[in-house]
Protein backbone atom coordinates (compact mmCIF):
# COMPACT_ATOMS: atom_id res chain seq x y z
CA UNK A 1 0.00 0.00 0.00
CA UNK A 2 1.80 3.06 -1.16
CA UNK A 3 -0.48 5.59 0.55
CA UNK A 4 -1.29 4.43 4.01
CA UNK A 5 -2.59 5.19 7.40
CA UNK A 6 -2.37 8.81 8.43
CA UNK A 7 0.47 9.47 5.98
CA UNK A 8 0.57 13.15 6.94
CA UNK A 9 0.78 12.26 10.61
CA UNK A 10 3.21 9.36 10.22
CA UNK A 11 6.28 10.70 8.38
CA UNK A 12 8.43 7.67 9.07
CA UNK A 13 9.45 4.58 11.02
CA UNK A 14 13.11 3.76 11.54
CA UNK A 15 14.16 0.08 11.48
CA UNK A 16 17.52 -0.61 13.12
CA UNK A 17 18.83 -4.16 12.68
CA UNK A 18 22.12 -5.53 11.39
CA UNK A 19 20.39 -8.49 9.68
CA UNK A 20 19.34 -7.41 6.19
CA UNK A 21 16.78 -10.21 5.84
CA UNK A 22 14.97 -9.09 9.00
CA UNK A 23 15.00 -5.44 7.91
CA UNK A 24 13.61 -6.52 4.55
CA UNK A 25 10.65 -8.38 6.09
CA UNK A 26 9.82 -5.60 8.54
CA UNK A 27 10.10 -2.97 5.79
CA UNK A 28 7.73 -4.84 3.46
CA UNK A 29 5.08 -5.31 6.11
CA UNK A 30 5.28 -1.73 7.37
CA UNK A 31 5.21 -0.32 3.84
CA UNK A 32 2.23 -2.56 3.06
CA UNK A 33 0.54 -1.01 6.11
CA UNK A 34 1.17 2.43 4.62
CA UNK A 35 4.19 3.70 6.55
CA UNK A 36 7.26 5.48 5.23
CA UNK A 37 10.24 3.38 6.28
CA UNK A 38 13.92 4.14 6.87
CA UNK A 39 16.56 1.46 7.49
CA UNK A 40 19.84 1.36 9.39
CA UNK A 41 22.25 -1.58 9.74
CA UNK A 42 24.17 -0.18 12.72
CA UNK A 43 24.04 2.43 15.45
CA UNK A 44 25.97 5.12 13.59
CA UNK A 45 23.70 4.97 10.55
CA UNK A 46 20.66 4.91 12.84
CA UNK A 47 21.69 8.12 14.58
CA UNK A 48 22.28 9.87 11.25
CA UNK A 49 18.77 9.00 10.13
CA UNK A 50 17.30 9.77 13.55
CA UNK A 51 18.58 13.34 13.45
CA UNK A 52 17.99 13.88 9.72
CA UNK A 53 14.58 12.33 9.04
CA UNK A 54 11.08 12.86 10.48
CA UNK A 55 11.01 9.68 12.56
CA UNK A 56 7.86 8.93 14.57
CA UNK A 57 8.71 5.44 15.86
CA UNK A 58 11.80 3.23 16.07
CA UNK A 59 11.91 -0.57 15.67
CA UNK A 60 15.20 -1.32 17.42
CA UNK A 61 17.28 -4.50 17.61
CA UNK A 62 19.28 -4.53 20.83
CA UNK A 63 22.26 -6.55 19.57
CA UNK A 64 24.03 -4.23 17.14
CA UNK A 65 27.65 -3.75 16.10
CA UNK A 66 29.33 -0.55 17.29
CA UNK A 67 26.80 1.55 19.18
CA UNK A 68 24.48 -1.07 20.66
CA UNK A 69 20.72 -0.94 20.98
CA UNK A 70 20.74 -0.01 24.66
CA UNK A 71 22.98 3.00 23.97
CA UNK A 72 20.81 4.01 21.02
CA UNK A 73 17.66 3.70 23.09
CA UNK A 74 19.20 5.88 25.81
CA UNK A 75 20.27 8.65 23.42
CA UNK A 76 17.01 8.65 21.46
CA UNK A 77 14.95 8.76 24.65
CA UNK A 78 17.01 11.65 26.03
CA UNK A 79 16.60 13.59 22.79
CA UNK A 80 12.90 12.81 22.32
CA UNK A 81 11.21 11.58 25.52
CA UNK A 82 7.88 10.84 23.79
CA UNK A 83 9.30 8.81 20.89
CA UNK A 84 7.79 5.28 20.78
CA UNK A 85 10.50 2.58 20.71
CA UNK A 86 9.75 -1.07 19.93
CA UNK A 87 12.56 -3.48 20.85
CA UNK A 88 13.37 -6.57 18.81
CA UNK A 89 15.24 -9.19 20.81
CA UNK A 90 16.14 -12.86 20.76
CA UNK A 91 14.10 -15.03 23.12
CA UNK A 92 17.15 -15.74 25.30
CA UNK A 93 17.94 -12.05 25.88
CA UNK A 94 15.70 -11.59 28.93
CA UNK A 95 18.30 -9.44 30.71
CA UNK A 96 18.71 -7.18 27.66
CA UNK A 97 14.94 -6.74 27.48
CA UNK A 98 14.81 -5.69 31.12
CA UNK A 99 17.63 -3.21 30.58
CA UNK A 100 15.91 -1.96 27.42
CA UNK A 101 12.74 -1.22 29.37
CA UNK A 102 14.75 0.58 32.03
CA UNK A 103 16.37 2.71 29.33
CA UNK A 104 13.03 3.72 27.87
CA UNK A 105 11.77 1.12 25.39
CA UNK A 106 7.97 0.88 25.26
CA UNK A 107 7.35 -2.66 23.99
CA UNK A 108 9.17 -5.63 22.47
CA UNK A 109 8.85 -8.59 20.12
CA UNK A 110 11.09 -11.64 20.20
CA UNK A 111 12.82 -13.31 17.27
CA UNK A 112 11.44 -15.15 15.42
CA UNK A 113 8.40 -12.87 15.35
CA UNK A 114 5.12 -12.67 13.46
CA UNK A 115 5.38 -9.65 11.10
CA UNK A 116 1.63 -9.02 11.34
CA UNK A 117 1.91 -8.85 15.12
CA UNK A 118 4.80 -6.41 14.82
CA UNK A 119 2.69 -4.12 12.61
CA UNK A 120 -0.18 -4.23 15.11
CA UNK A 121 2.19 -3.42 17.97
CA UNK A 122 3.53 -0.47 15.98
CA UNK A 123 0.00 0.83 15.40
CA UNK A 124 -0.87 0.32 19.09
CA UNK A 125 2.20 2.28 20.21
CA UNK A 126 1.39 5.11 17.81
CA UNK A 127 -2.17 5.26 19.12
CA UNK A 128 -0.98 5.17 22.73
CA UNK A 129 1.39 8.04 21.96
CA UNK A 130 -1.40 10.09 20.40
CA UNK A 131 0.26 10.08 16.97
CA UNK A 132 -2.64 8.12 15.47
CA UNK A 133 -6.20 9.11 16.30
CA UNK A 134 -9.04 6.61 16.45
CA UNK A 135 -11.48 9.35 15.44
CA UNK A 136 -9.84 10.38 12.18
CA UNK A 137 -8.00 7.91 9.98
CA UNK A 138 -6.59 8.32 6.49
CA UNK A 139 -5.73 5.37 4.24
CA UNK A 140 -4.61 6.57 0.82
CA UNK A 141 -7.75 8.00 -0.82
CA UNK A 142 -9.98 6.98 2.12
CA UNK A 143 -10.57 9.25 5.10
CA UNK A 144 -12.75 8.18 8.03
CA UNK A 145 -14.30 10.84 10.27
CA UNK A 146 -15.74 8.70 13.05
CA UNK A 147 -17.45 11.44 15.02
CA UNK A 148 -19.46 12.51 11.94
CA UNK A 149 -19.96 8.91 10.71
CA UNK A 150 -18.55 10.08 7.38
CA UNK A 151 -16.08 8.51 4.98
CA UNK A 152 -14.44 10.58 2.25
CA UNK A 153 -12.99 8.85 -0.80
CA UNK A 154 -11.17 10.96 -3.36
CA UNK A 155 -13.08 13.99 -2.09
CA UNK A 156 -16.55 12.37 -2.20
CA UNK A 157 -18.41 12.03 1.13
CA UNK A 158 -20.55 9.09 2.19
CA UNK A 159 -22.45 8.82 5.47
CA UNK A 160 -22.43 5.30 6.94
CA UNK A 161 -24.62 3.57 9.51
CA UNK A 162 -22.81 3.18 12.83
CA UNK A 163 -22.00 -0.54 12.62
CA UNK A 164 -20.75 -0.29 9.04
CA UNK A 165 -18.56 2.63 10.08
CA UNK A 166 -17.16 0.66 13.03
CA UNK A 167 -16.52 -2.32 10.77
CA UNK A 168 -14.72 -0.22 8.15
CA UNK A 169 -12.74 1.60 10.85
CA UNK A 170 -11.53 -1.67 12.36
CA UNK A 171 -10.56 -3.17 9.01
CA UNK A 172 -8.84 0.01 7.85
CA UNK A 173 -7.00 0.26 11.18
CA UNK A 174 -5.35 -3.08 10.33
CA UNK A 175 -4.38 -2.55 6.66
CA UNK A 176 -3.11 -5.63 4.90
CA UNK A 177 -3.89 -7.81 7.93
CA UNK A 178 -6.36 -10.69 7.72
CA UNK A 179 -9.01 -10.04 10.37
CA UNK A 180 -10.81 -13.22 11.41
CA UNK A 181 -14.58 -13.38 11.54
CA UNK A 182 -14.58 -13.91 15.31
CA UNK A 183 -12.27 -10.92 15.84
CA UNK A 184 -14.47 -8.65 13.73
CA UNK A 185 -17.68 -9.76 15.44
CA UNK A 186 -16.22 -9.29 18.92
CA UNK A 187 -14.65 -5.92 18.03
CA UNK A 188 -17.73 -4.44 16.35
CA UNK A 189 -20.70 -6.14 18.05
CA UNK A 190 -19.06 -7.13 21.34
CA UNK A 191 -18.02 -10.38 22.97
CA UNK A 192 -21.58 -11.05 24.16
CA UNK A 193 -23.02 -10.98 20.62
CA UNK A 194 -25.43 -13.89 20.17
CA UNK A 195 -26.49 -13.23 16.60
CA UNK A 196 -25.79 -15.16 13.42
CA UNK A 197 -22.34 -14.93 11.78
CA UNK A 198 -24.17 -13.97 8.60
CA UNK A 199 -24.72 -10.57 10.22
CA UNK A 200 -21.05 -9.81 9.50
CA UNK A 201 -21.37 -10.91 5.87
CA UNK A 202 -24.47 -8.76 5.38
CA UNK A 203 -22.70 -5.68 6.76
CA UNK A 204 -19.63 -6.28 4.59
CA UNK A 205 -21.88 -6.65 1.53
CA UNK A 206 -23.73 -3.40 2.31
CA UNK A 207 -20.46 -1.61 3.01
CA UNK A 208 -19.05 -2.66 -0.35
CA UNK A 209 -22.24 -1.53 -2.08
CA UNK A 210 -21.99 1.92 -0.46
CA UNK A 211 -18.31 2.36 -1.30
CA UNK A 212 -18.32 0.95 -4.83
CA UNK A 213 -20.12 3.88 -6.55
CA UNK A 214 -17.72 6.48 -5.15
CA UNK A 215 -14.38 4.72 -5.51
CA UNK A 216 -12.53 1.72 -6.92
CA UNK A 217 -9.44 2.61 -4.89
CA UNK A 218 -10.23 0.63 -1.74
CA UNK A 219 -11.33 -2.96 -1.29
CA UNK A 220 -12.46 -5.35 1.42
CA UNK A 221 -11.06 -8.69 0.33
CA UNK A 222 -12.76 -11.94 1.37
CA UNK A 223 -10.60 -14.84 2.50
CA UNK A 224 -13.09 -17.66 2.39
CA UNK A 225 -13.47 -19.46 5.68
CA UNK A 226 -11.03 -17.10 7.40
CA UNK A 227 -12.15 -13.46 7.38
CA UNK A 228 -11.58 -10.16 5.61
CA UNK A 229 -8.68 -7.86 4.70
CA UNK A 230 -8.66 -4.14 3.90
CA UNK A 231 -6.58 -3.04 0.91
CA UNK A 232 -5.84 0.10 -1.06
CA UNK A 233 -6.11 -1.08 -4.66
CA UNK A 234 -3.24 -0.57 -7.05
CA UNK A 235 -0.77 0.66 -4.42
Amino acid sequence: MGDGMNRLQLPGILIVDDEESIRHVIRLYLQNAGFVVYEAADGEEALELFYAKPIQLVVLDLLLPGINGIELCTEMREERPDLPILMVTALRDRWDRLVGFRKGADDYVTKPFDPDELVLRVIALLRRSGIVSNNELTFGPLQILAERRVVIISGVEQVLPQKELELLSYLASHPGVVCSRDTLIQSVWGIEFNGDERTLDVHVKRLRERLRPISNDVAIVTLRGVGYRFEVVGS
